[in-house]
């Protein structure tokens, strides 16, 4: 059996990246940061449309993770993620980190007894979400039920192509 057989998606990895080396021991967000150096222009996320290169994303996490810092997050500040896939579950994420912060993902279908269990389990302070009613109208609640102190609510129109934010 060939290797695009038993592994089909290896067909589509780039010619020039050997994918049978060692990976360094290094924090995550480095290898972002060195992404968007050596392929800046290369397409990092494609959102219903919306196309995000390696520079892109490299910039937006960064202003992100300074509104984070902005914010107090900093070593051991757990920031929460209740987000679908979307590409503010990407930026939030390496933010938090490039931030300094841990990340506490969160399933965004979680009813409120769960993600009550796991704010509180988990320290959570922080948490990233969308102004989706479904997944909003759940984590708003949790400013009164858990010890999370703040809510940062991210805009699906943000996020959207062209017309589609404005609708």
């Amino acid at each position: 059996m060939t290797d695009t057989t038993h592994r089909p998606w290896v067909a589509h990895y780039p010619a020039d990246v050997d994918w049978s080396g060692t990976i360094d021991q290094r924090p995550l967000i480095t290898y972002l940061a060195d992404t968007a150096k050596r392929h800046g222009a290369r397409l990092a996320i494609d959102f219903l449309g919306r196309k995000t290169t390696y520079q892109e994303l490299n910039t937006l996490v960064a202003r992100a993770a300074q509104g984070l810092k902005n914010l107090g997050v900093q070593k051991g500040t757990r920031v929460g993620l209740c987000l679908p896939n979307t590409p503010y579950a990407v930026i939030g994420y390496f933010a938090i980190l490039r931030a300094g912060g841990t990340v506490v993902n969160f399933n965004p279908l979680y009813v409120e007894r769960e993600l009550a269990f796991q704010i509180n389990d988990s320290g959570t302070e922080i948490m990233l979400t969308m102004d989706l009613e479904l997944i909003y109208s759940k984590v708003g609640a949790m400013l009164k039920q858990t010890g999370l102190n703040r809510i940062i609510v991210c805009p699906m129109a943000g996020i959207l192509p062209g017309v589609k934010g404005f609708l």
